[in-house]
């Protein structure tokens, strides 16, 4: 597929259609790379809280982590 390089204000950009767009899974952000060769590689942007919700639940069944414990915790240190 071929398409046209685009003014759009001071900005340059290519118009993609629909069905690229929903083929590739791409929606409103990208991550953009440009390969070894020059390609110009489009991703779907990852969401950066994705898998949170599951990663703290995970973390909840867990038991608590007993923080960082040394000597002085235990000779020194009075409770």
């Amino acid at each position: 597929m071929k398409a046209k390089v685009i003014k759009i204000g001071n900005s340059k950009g290519v118009r993609l259609p629909k069905s690229t767009l929903e083929l590739c899974n791409l929606t409103d952000e990208v991550d953009i790379e440009v390969g070894q060769n020059g390609e110009l590689i489009l991703r779907p942007a990852k969401k950066v809280r994705q898998n949170w919700e599951e990663s703290f639940s995970n973390l909840a069944q867990k038991e608590p982590l007993d923080f960082v414990k040394n000597d002085f915790d235990e000779e020194e240190w009075e409770w």
